[in-house]
């Protein structure tokens, strides 16, 4: 199985083998790097249609993506709140 880190053109694979001139082209990360990150990263089931759906519309909201009491934290944190929402149409005479 190819791990993820090992697709060249990532911002992953520039944190793990990128010179350190590619890596002043990264910001640092906005929270705490989780432990086990690597193995998270290289074990999350992408093929699942519900998470390819969710990570679709987190970007196009451009929304954080995660578990739902992280995404909440970190709207909150970065002024994202109106990303958590869904977009509607103004109500007729309102």
């Amino acid at each position: 199985m190819q791990k993820v880190q090992d697709w060249r053109w990532s911002s992953l694979w520039i944190r793990e083998n990128g010179t350190s001139a590619q890596n002043e082209l990264l910001s640092d990360w906005p929270v705490e790097k989780p432990s086990a990150y690597l193995e998270w990263v290289n074990t999350l089931d992408r093929s699942e249609e519900e998470n390819l759906e969710k990570i679709r519309y987190s970007i196009k909201r451009g929304r954080p993506f995660g578990k739902d009491d992280w995404i909440k934290k970190i709207a909150e944190s970065f002024g994202l709140i109106s990303t958590l929402t869904q977009r509607r149409r103004p109500k007729k005479g309102a």
